[in-house]
C-alpha cells in the first residue's frame, strides 16, 4: 500500500506532465509523424526541489521506462528502443513511450535526451503503482485544481490497463534483450558494470586521439625515425597509418556480429574462435595494455625528473623517486575517475595539453634546428645491429596508431554502433594524426640521429616554457594511463560485483585497492627497468602485432567466410603470415635491445 504522502506524489507528477508546457493534445499534433519528443513531460529543476526537497544522496540511481501496451518489447539501446515504438504507434496502434524526466543530482541524463536517471525516493511511486500510473498520466484531463482535483487524480490510481514499468539499474537496463520488428534486428549485450551506449562518435574520436597523441610522441623522433632514417621512417609512418586504419576497421565491423554486442577484445575472440582463444586473446591484451602503462608511467616520471633538473640538478631525486611520485598521481585520478565515459571534460583537458608540449616542441626544435649546423642523418651501427633496431623500430611504428581495446572503446559509444565508430575512426586517422606527424618529423630534422627518446630533453628554450611543456605531459600521461587501463578497471568492477553511486563508500574503498595495488605494480615495474624505447617496441612485437594486425585479420575472415571471395580470403591469410613473421622477428630484435640496456644500466637506474 501506498503511503499518503506517495499518493499525493503520485497525483502532483500526474498533473504535472500534462501542465507542464503544453497540453497533451498539443503536444500529440505537434509530434507529428512519428516524433516523440513532443509526447515527452518534461519536469523543471523547481519542480523537482518542490516535490523532492531532500532527495537521497548515497542511493543507487536507476532508470525507470514506462512502456504501454508493449509487454512482448524488450530494452537496450534508446535508439533501437524508439524506432521500435514508433514502428508500433504507426503500424499497430500502439500508445507511446512516456519518459519521465526527473533531477537526479548530477545524473539527469544516462542516455542523452532518450532516458534519464531516477533516484531512490522517485521510483516509489513507480514501483508502487505500477500498474495504473502511466494510463492516469494519459487519460487525466488537463485543468481543475484543489481538493476535487486531488480526489479525480487519486481515483485514477485504481484504472487498470495492459501497461510495462521496468525498473532496473543501469547495468541492467544496457544489458537486456533487444528485439526491433521488421528489421530482424536481436542484440544482446553482456553485463559490465560500467556504462555503455553512452557517448558520441565525437567523443569516442577525441579518445582514439588522445591515444595517439599522448606524450608517447615526444619519444617517436627518437625510436622510429632515428632507427629508420628519413626515407624509412616516413614511408613507415604513412604505411603503418593506412594499414592500422583498414585493421581497426576490420575489429569495429564485428562488434555486433552474430547477434550480440562484444564490448571486450577477448569476448568477440572466444565468440568466434571458443574458450581458449578468450584466455589466450585476454592473455595478450592485458599484457599489451599492462606494457603501455608501464610506458605512461616511465614518461610521465621522466618528464617530472625533467622539470626537477631544469631548476636543481643536484640528483638528490632520482628517475625511480619521480616514477613513485608519477603512480601515486595515476592512482588518485584512477580512484576519481569511475570508468571510460566519465572522463568526458577530462578529454577537453588532455587535448589541450596535448597541444601544449606539441606545440612547444615543434617551435623549440625549428628554432633549434634554424640555427644548428647540418646534422648527421645517418643510421648509426655495424649491419648486423641495424637490422635489429630497424625492426623494433617497426613494432614502435605499429605502436604509435593502436590501442589493444578497440572493442572496450566502441562499447561506450551509442548505437548505430559500428557507424558511430568508422566515423571516430575516420577522424582518428586523418585530423588525429596530424600533431603526431609534426612533431616526430620536426624533432627528427631539427637534431638528427642525436635525438634523444625525450624530445623534450633535446630542446633548448626558456625554463618556463620547458617546465610547462614537461608538466603538460606529465598530467596528459596520467589521462591517457587511464583510457589504456579501463578494460582492467571494467573487469575487476564487473568481476566483484561493484554497482551503486561511484562516490559510495565501499566503491571508494574497493577502487582504493583494486586500482590502488595495479598502480603500485605497475609503477615497480616502471621504476625496474625504465627503458622507454624498448617498452614500445616489446609491447609492439608481443601484443600489438597479434592483437591489431593478426587476429583482426584472421577473425575478419573466420566470420565473413562464406562472403569473401578467393582474392579476399588470400589477401587476409597473407596478413596473418606478414605480421606473424614481423611480430616474431619484432619481438627478438626488443628482447635483444632490453638485454643490452641492462648490461648498462642497473635496475632502478637513474636514466
Amino acid at each position: 500500500m501506498m503511503t499518503e504522502n506517495e499518493r499525493l506524489i503520485t497525483a502532483e507528477l500526474k498533473k504535472i506532465a500534462l501542465k507542464e508546457d503544453r497540453s497533451s493534445n498539443q503536444r500529440k499534433d505537434e509530434a507529428g509523424d512519428g516524433d516523440l519528443t513532443a509526447l515527452i513531460p518534461y519536469y523543471t529543476d523547481e519542480t523537482m526541489d518542490r516535490l523532492f526537497p531532500n532527495p537521497p544522496r548515497e542511493e543507487i540511481l536507476r532508470p525507470t521506462y514506462v512502456i504501454f501496451d508493449a509487454e512482448d518489447f524488450s530494452i537496450h539501446d534508446p535508439l533501437l528502443l524508439k524506432k521500435n515504438i514508433v514502428t508500433a504507434i504507426k503500424e499497430e496502434g500502439y500508445r507511446v513511450l512516456i519518459e519521465l524526466h526527473l533531477r537526479s543530482d548530477g545524473y539527469s541524463r544516462l542516455f542523452t535526451g532518450d532516458f534519464v536517471w531516477l533516484n531512490e525516493s522517485a521510483t516509489l511511486w513507480s514501483q508502487a503503482n505500477n500498474n495504473n500510473l502511466g494510463n492516469s498520466l494519459l487519460t487525466t484531463e488537463e485543468g481543475g485544481g484543489g481538493e476535487e482535483e486531488r480526489q479525480r487524480l487519486l481515483a485514477a490510481e485504481t484504472q487498470e490497463e495492459p501497461f510495462v514499468v521496468t525498473t532496473m539499474n543501469g547495468t541492467e537496463a544496457m544489458n537486456c534483450k533487444v528485439n526491433v520488428r521488421g528489421d530482424d534486428v536481436d542484440i544482446e549485450i553482456p553485463d559490465t558494470a560500467h556504462q555503455i551506449s553512452s557517448d558520441s562518435w565525437f567523443q569516442v574520436a577525441f579518445v582514439l586521439t588522445t591515444g595517439i597523441n599522448s606524450a608517447y610522441v615526444l619519444g617517436y623522433s627518437g625510436t622510429v625515425m632515428v632507427p629508420l632514417g628519413w626515407v624509412g621512417g616516413v614511408v613507415g609512418l604513412l604505411l603503418a597509418t593506412v594499414i592500422s586504419l583498414y585493421a581497426n576497421t576490420l575489429v569495429a565491423k564485428l562488434h555486433e556480429f552474430g547477434g550480440k554486442r562484444h564490448i571486450r577484445y577477448r569476448d568477440l575472440a572466444g565468440f568466434i574462435y571458443g574458450r581458449k582463444a578468450y584466455h589466450l586473446t585476454w592473455g595478450l591484451q592485458y599484457v599489451n595494455l599492462f606494457m603501455i602503462n608501464c610506458g605512461f608511467i616511465i614518461l610521465a616520471g621522466s618528464a617530472l625528473k625533467a622539470v626537477y633538473v631544469l631548476f636543481r640538478d643536484d640528483h638528490t631525486i632520482k628517475l625511480p623517486h619521480c616514477i613513485a611520485i608519477a603512480g601515486l598521481i595515476c592512482a588518485v585520478f584512477a580512484i576519481g575517475i569511475p570508468h571510460l565515459s566519465a572522463l568526458r571534460v577530462w578529454l577537453a583537458v588532455s587535448t589541450i595539453l596535448s597541444l601544449i608540449y606539441i606545440v612547444v616542441a615543434i617551435v623549440l626544435s625549428v628554432r633549434d634546428g634554424v640555427k644548428a649546423p647540418a646534422r648527421d642523418y645517418e643510421i648509426e651501427g655495424s649491419s648486423f645491429s641495424k637490422l635489429f633496431t630497424i625492426t623494433g623500430a617497426a613494432a614502435n611504428l605499429v605502436f604509435a596508431f593502436n590501442t589493444g581495446m578497440l572493442p572496450e572503446i566502441q562499447a561506450t559509444v551509442r548505437q548505430p554502433v559500428v557507424k558511430n565508430m568508422m566515423k571516430a575512426l575516420y577522424f582518428q586517422f586523418t585530423a588525429g594524426v596530424l600533431p603526431m606527424y609534426a612533431v616526430t618529423f620536426i624533432g627528427y630534422w631539427a637534431y638528427g640521429s642525436s635525438t634523444s627518446t625525450y624530445l623534450l630533453n633535446s630542446v633548448n628554450g626558456p625554463l618556463w616554457v620547458k617546465a610547462l611543456a614537461n608538466i603538460s605531459a606529465i598530467l596528459q600521461s596520467v589521462i591517457s594511463l587511464h583510457i589504456f587501463a579501463s578494460p582492467t578497471y571494467e573487469y575487476m568492477d564487473t568481476r566483484f560485483g561493484i554497482k551503486g553511486h561511484p562516490l559510495a563508500l565501499k566503491n571508494l574503498v574497493f577502487r582504493i585497492m583494486a586500482r590502488g595495488g595495479y598502480i603500485a605494480v605497475s609503477t615497480l615495474i616502471s621504476a625496474l627497468l625504465p627503458f622507454l624505447g624498448d617498452f614500445m617496441s616489446l609491447t609492439g612485437a608481443v601484443s600489438t602485432f597479434p592483437l591489431t594486425f593478426i587476429l583482426a585479420n584472421h577473425m575478419y575472415y573466420k566470420a565473413k567466410n562464406n562472403k569473401l571471395s578467393p582474392l579476399q580470403k588470400l589477401w587476409h591469410w597473407l596478413n596473418v603470415v606478414f605480421f606473424t613473421l614481423m611480430s616474431v622477428a619484432a619481438a627478438i630484435a626488443a628482447l635483444r635491445l632490453i638485454a643490452l640496456d641492462s648490461r648498462n644500466f642497473h635496475v632502478f637506474a637513474d636514466l
